[in-house]
């Protein structure tokens, strides 16, 4: 499953239709619209947990977007937030 398509990509790719099942066209490249708009997940996610336990995903290098670590938060884009505080993250191999 592909949950989220950027740019033109099924364009590139049309077999992607036969393979996946599309759930969201995240945006679509137009003159109107040439760039992807902020805030979106991009990179690998880093797990964490807030002082009051709930799971967050977090993304982007520095960090500055988060959303819940679910599925469903994550597809949710009324769920996804844009933040500037710095963040560290222990590393969970220790």
């Amino acid at each position: 499953m592909v949950p989220f398509i950027f740019g033109n990509l099924h364009e590139l790719c049309p077999v992607i239709h036969e393979l996946f099942d599309i759930v969201s066209t995240f945006w679509k490249r137009s003159d109107s619209e040439p760039e992807p708009p902020k805030v979106y997940p991009d990179g690998h996610p880093v797990i964490s947990k807030d002082a009051n336990g709930k799971s967050w995903l977090y993304f982007n290098g520095p960090p500055d977007f988060k959303c819940p670590a679910t599925y469903e938060g994550w597809k949710d884009r009324s769920q996804w937030q844009h933040f500037e505080a710095q963040m560290e993250f222990k590393d969970g191999s220790r």
